[in-house]
């Protein structure tokens, strides 16, 4: 159980997870960008930790899927650079499971650009392909999302490996902010 009786993160504590690594990037962190990043880490979540990651339904919408609670409070950044994390934001939040995955999901995904995640998304017979109806914005099924990335499992390279074989370890600088390894997103 998390602080305040929760078994799930907040979406909001995983979208400021992937603003506050987002520097290490070679994108910006728009609002379209942190939908499709909310999306497959809770698509690699059902699959790799056996349940949802955050507590927010993804509707399928015409440029992918989407977080609804997360459009309520990041849609004003329209396509402007999201860079400050919440004030309260804690990322000793996440079990070390969960940062993890955070961490393979950010790797594996964060070097593409919005409109580049959002045309993977679209993938046919996929999850938001299954649910999209236009002008509908269909909730996005947790299991069909489930039985999706768990036949792509080996795509995800896990970082957990990647410390062990080349003993690298994120970590915080003096200020507190996330220092990832330089190599990271090679």
């Amino acid at each position: 159980m998390r602080k305040g009786g929760s078994t799930l993160a907040s979406v909001f504590d995983v979208a400021n997870f992937f603003i506050e690594v987002s520097p290490a990037f070679d994108d910006n962190m728009t609002q379209m960008k942190l939908y499709k990043m909310l999306y497959y880490a809770q698509g690699w979540s059902l699959v790799k930790l056996g349940r949802p990651l955050f507590d927010d339904e993804i509707q399928a919408w015409d440029y992918g899927p989407v977080p609804q609670k997360a459009r309520g409070k990041y849609a004003r950044y329209s396509r402007d650079t999201i860079t400050q994390v919440d004030p309260g934001y804690n990322p000793d939040v996440f079990t070390d499971e969960e940062e993890s995955l955070l961490f393979d999901v950010a790797r594996k995904y964060g070097k593409y650009t919005a409109p580049a995640l959002s045309t993977m998304t679209h993938v046919p017979g996929g999850p938001w392909d299954r649910a999209y109806r236009k002008g509908n914005n269909s909730v996005i099924d947790l299991q069909e999302m489930k039985e999706y990335f768990s036949h792509r499992e080996g795509e995800l390279q896990s970082f957990d490996e990647l410390i062990a074989k080349k003993e690298i370890l994120p970590g915080r600088d003096k200020d507190g902010c996330m220092v990832l390894p330089e190599d990271m997103f090679n």
